[in-house]
């Protein structure tokens, strides 16, 4: 959600002439930070299934039902088994495992946070021959059902997963554990031209649950490794024919050559609206080839001129704006990023 005034700012830029826009992978930290040494990591469902009664509600056309149960058995297993698997594909770790016995017993409350103690992280890391335990420890879903009907003689389905809870990185020998807090939505939805149809069209709570489960396993394993995230970019155009000559090899991606070219406009123009887009295409180029600080110190400089001469609601400004901000995370990510890879170097 945090993208989204980012995108409606390229929106209304794109929307003109003179602006291209590309979608690029950017690569972040995670939030843990693993010891050089940890090679092989196991993934543990540590935590317990909430109450049957607990966490589900239903409503069937405007009339709440005291039927409604689930069952989270499952939605938990499948979020530890989709997390095992993108810490798998992410190609950081030489092996990741997936524990499959239990590790709490059913008679103590969900409600509680089972923390593993350092002597149970020591003995899964013996028995399994790993060197670090990523944990779920506590996960709770609260799934909300609506069947009702709308306007032009069909009905809606809907359901939206609440996901909160608790992951954490234990090392074995050590105290202290690194916790990473759950807190997403899933939203799901359909329509059929009876209430009937559409109740058995959606899924089942516990079934909303196990996709809920799946999906928040996908999303959290960026707390534990380096990953590439999407971002978006525009570069502006021009009629000369170095405008032509720089935008052909920009769409090429060949960003040094691009560069030089944008760096002709930019010396030889006395028009500040032409310095401030050029600045800006050069910060694009120097952010491609990996120069984080000159691609700020042009954005910044991109921003400036357009807020000074088009003002603050201008939508270049604006966008700009967001620009630096973008640069200023990249740059500020630069040491932990380079320690993360350094310390699991990829073949």
């Amino acid at each position: 959600m945090k993208c989204l005034p980012y995108l409606l700012f390229m929106a209304a830029l794109t929307s003109c002439s003179g602006v291209r826009s590309l979608e690029i992978e950017t690569y972040a930290p995670s939030d843990v930070t693993f010891p050089k040494g940890v090679r092989k990591v196991l993934v543990v469902d540590n935590a317990l299934p909430q109450p049957s009664d607990v966490g589900c509600r239903f409503k069937y056309m405007n009339v709440e039902q005291d039927t409604c149960h689930i069952a989270t058995d499952s939605a938990i297993y499948e979020a530890c088994r989709s997390l095992g698997k993108e810490l798998a594909d992410a190609d950081y770790f030489d092996d990741v495992l997936l524990y499959s016995l239990p590790t709490r017993s059913k008679s103590e409350s969900f409600f509680t946070d089972g923390k593993l103690t350092p002597e149970e992280v020591s003995e899964l890391c013996r028995t399994t021959g790993t060197d670090a335990v990523v944990s779920i420890d506590r996960l709770l879903f609260d799934v909300k059902r609506d069947i009702s009907g709308a306007e032009g003689g069909y009905y809606t389905g809907d359901i939206r997963v609440n996901i909160t809870g608790m992951a954490r990185s234990y090392l074995p020998q050590q105290q202290q554990a690194t916790t990473v807090l759950v807190n997403d939505s899933l939203f799901i939805s359909g329509w059929s031209y009876s209430p009937e149809e559409a109740n058995v069209a959606l899924p089942s709570c516990t079934k909303a649950a196990d996709m809920a489960g799946d999906y928040i396993g996908r999303k959290l394993y960026v707390a534990f490794v380096p990953h590439w995230e999407k971002a978006q970019r525009m570069y502006y155009t021009g009629v000369s024919t170095t405008w032509q000559l720089a935008g052909a090899a920009a769409a090429a991606k060949k960003w040094d050559e691009a560069a030089s070219y944008w760096k002709n406009i930019y010396d030889r123009t006395s028009a500040w609206k032409t310095k401030a887009k050029t600045a800006a295409n050069l910060a694009l180029a120097y952010e491609m080839e990996g120069h984080f600080q000159e691609a700020l110190d042009k954005a910044k400089e991109a921003a400036r001129l357009f807020r000074q001469h088009a003002g603050e609601a201008d939508n270049n400004t604006k966008f700009l704006q967001a620009y630096v901000r973008d640069l200023d995370i990249r740059l500020a990510n630069q040491p932990l990023l380079q320690k993360q890879t350094q310390s699991h170097p990829q073949e």
